[in-house]
């Protein structure tokens, strides 16, 4: 279980245990018969406390179990954390693997950086090639990823039609040479399926950074990629977002 879901639990736990407390001590003092009229409301309170209570606790607790039971699922069967048609790991495992990446990082104070690859127009493809000309080439995108980056480097199948690449120990200006040779070795591996381009975003790990800044900034970049025509990689340094493509070397606000 991830940590951040571990810390809400023992959260919610803690509170609605002592509202069961609470709840417990008004219903003593409404049960004694000196007290009993005057605090007839604050008893029927206290016992809607403890029934809200009750159930609270019993749903911290099957989250609990529930989480427990996919943790053990996802760790019990290797195959489930890979997606079927690339052999890739999926976006559960991304997310997974992506955090400890991330806190290695922090922890040396090691640079990183995220790219997440798009192709471009994916559901024409597929009304154009047919769904398996398109996972034709998802896959040979997959090979040309992998051949392109190191090893040390962690590339997953994202979403239906979008990669992600993490580069370890890769600081700003070594990602936007990343992403500007793996788009045009991306752009090279599909020019022959007629008229398919990729879109690219990436962006670097701050001190500070958790996953999800960190991927909602190579988001964004990929979004101002497909927004600006697609067809390009655009790189986002924290404060603005800028092209990465020999022919068009400035920067957007």
């Amino acid at each position: 279980m991830g940590e951040t879901l571990k810390t809400d639990l023992v959260k919610r736990a803690a509170l609605l245990g002592g509202i069961a407390w609470a709840s417990l001590c008004l219903l003593t003092v409404g049960l004694s018969p000196s007290l009993q009229t005057q605090l007839s409301n604050l008893w029927i309170t206290s016992g809607l406390l403890g029934l809200a209570s009750a159930l609270g606790l019993i749903q911290v607790v099957k989250r609990d179990s529930d989480a427990r039971k996919a943790e053990l699922t996802a760790a019990s069967n290797p195959q489930s954390r890979l997606d079927s048609l690339t052999g890739l790991p999926n976006r559960w495992e991304f997310d997974r693997l992506i955090n400890i990446m991330i806190a290695d990082a922090q922890d040396h104070q090691l640079p990183l950086s995220l790219l997440l690859i798009d192709v471009d127009q994916m559901q024409q493809i597929n009304q154009r090639e047919g769904y398996m000309g398109g996972d034709d080439i998802l896959c040979k995108l997959t090979k040309s990823i992998i051949k392109t980056v190191r090893g040390a480097d962690l590339v997953c199948r994202y979403d239906d039609d979008e990669f992600a690449v993490v580069l370890a120990d890769l600081d700003k200006r070594s990602c936007e040479s990343v992403l500007d040779r793996l788009r045009g070795q991306l752009q090279e591996c599909v020019s022959i399926e007629g008229g398919v381009t990729v879109s690219l975003g990436a962006s670097t790990l701050s001190a500070t950074d958790s996953a999800s800044c960190l991927v909602r900034r190579a988001q964004l970049a990929l979004f101002r990629s497909k927004s600006d025509g697609k067809d390009r990689g655009c790189y986002h340094d924290g404060d603005q977002l800028m092209d990465v493509n020999p022919a068009r070397q400035h920067a957007t606000a």
